[in-house]
């Protein structure tokens, strides 16, 4: 599975569009283009994508919510991450928000097709 490159560095000044070299669009392929799937999977929110507004997490009913459950928002992250073409197993897990600076953090690592894949960070 080959896709278009993503910047996923949070240090660079052109963090989640589309990465560039020399004027040319960078593939990834393998893991990479895996853990960028799950990472767009993540941060679609229901009803986004005009194309079709069934895709998507809930977050404004489900988890930015007052006095979320936890296990209803790890029940829904997993499954979104499990959904992932190419994810076979999720082997750890965590997920937590931080209300005051309203940041989502995640940490997972997951067994691919292509090999472990892992994240920890901003959603």
């Amino acid at each position: 599975m080959a896709d278009i490159a993503l910047d996923l560095d949070p240090n660079s000044p052109t963090y989640r569009d589309v990465k560039m070299s020399g004027g040319d669009l960078q593939i990834v392929d393998g893991k990479e283009a895996i853990l960028q799937n799950i990472l767009q999977r993540l941060r679609i929110y229901l009803g986004e994508w005009f194309m079709d507004n069934t895709k998507g997490i809930d977050y404004f009913n489900q988890i930015l919510v007052k006095n979320p459950q936890q296990s209803k928002i790890d029940a829904i992250i997993i499954n979104q991450i499990l959904s992932v073409p190419g994810v076979t197993l999720l082997t750890n897990y965590s997920f937590s928000t931080n209300f005051v600076t309203r940041v989502l953090l995640i940490n997972f690592k997951c067994q691919t097709t292509s090999g472990i894949v892992q994240y920890s960070g901003q959603l």
